[in-house]
């Protein structure tokens, strides 16, 4: 099998893994979001490329995703993790900083995921408003290498510009609901920021999205909502709200952004909708973790 590669970051171990294993290797030139999309949709339309191997973090497959999904081809996409965040490898089991690994499963069997597709595009993870989306935009700003380490010094810096969006939620074409909302995150995988389980439940394999949001909190009452989080127990949190459903309808005012792995989308309004078994994608097994 051919496979091509893409990434942010060199990984010698990977490419000499998959190559030992008997597969081709064709390495793809980007530099950045726009390069990468070009780049992968050059290898699928040109190159007839099979296997999208994505080296680096959720940025990176945000890019692969809406490079290979719109061209309805029959490509699966292969993951190695090495980048900030990889909430999405972290969704399949694939492990993390591991490139031998992840190589060894670049190469297995592909299997078939839900995505969440919004008028700015396909997002795998979570998509997000609020205040998570602001920490996002601080931390994609800096320049140093900080790994996971940018979000939190990027929830530090926040803090003091902390202010409730209101925010009007539709689920399933329902009523809207009109909530003062401190962060909201529609999930397909529970996992965002580098490990925080802000959708608990959330599967990329349910055919539904998990909706979590957390009503006017103060500063003080954030700093102790966000380290719950990573364990997922804010859903128990008094102002937390949740919900699931297949189609989300978000209004808000003009200043409100909607993020979605780690990536700016758009503004709101906007419309996530899940896109059932739209991406082929390379794990280890049939059971998501939990």
């Amino acid at each position: 099998m051919k496979l091509h590669v893409v990434g942010n970051r060199n990984a010698p171990e990977a490419i000499a893994e998959i190559e030992r294993l008997g597969h081709e290797v064709e390495s793809l030139a980007a530099t950045d979001s726009e390069s990468t999309r070009e780049a992968i949709r050059l290898a699928i339309v040109e190159d007839a490329a099979e296997r999208i191997v994505v080296v680096g973090g959720d940025g990176m497959v945000h890019q692969a995703i809406n490079a290979i999904v719109p061209l309805n081809r029959d490509v699966a996409l292969a993951l190695i993790p090495m980048g900030s965040g990889n909430d999405f490898a972290r969704a399949l089991g694939i492990p993390v900083n591991d490139p031998v690994a992840s190589a060894r499963l670049a190469v297995g069997p592909a299997k078939k995921v839900d995505l969440l597709q919004t008028d700015y595009g396909f997002v795998a993870t979570v998509a997000t408003c609020g205040f998570p989306a602001k920490v996002n935009r601080c931390a994609n700003g800096m320049k140093l290498a900080l790994g996971s380490q940018k979000y939190t010094l990027a929830t530090v810096m926040q803090l003091p510009r902390l202010q409730s969006d209101v925010v009007s939620i539709s689920i399933d074409g329902g009523s809207a609901l009109r909530s003062d909302i401190t962060m909201l995150a529609i999930g397909n995988t529970a996992w965002f920021g580098g490990g925080m389980k802000v959708c608990p439940t959330a599967r990329c394999d349910d055919q539904r999205a998990d909706l979590l949001w957390a009503e006017d909190l103060s500063r003080f009452e954030l700093l102790r909502f966000l380290p719950s989080i990573f364990s997922g127990s804010h859903v128990a949190n008094a102002k937390a709200r949740t919900a699931t459903g297949q189609t989300i309808h978000l209004e808000g005012s003009s200043s409100v952004e909607l993020w979605g792995d780690g990536e700016f989308l758009g503004m709101l309004p906007c419309t996530v909708r899940v896109a059932p078994s739209v991406l082929s994608v390379a794990f280890p097994s049939q059971d998501l973790p939990k």
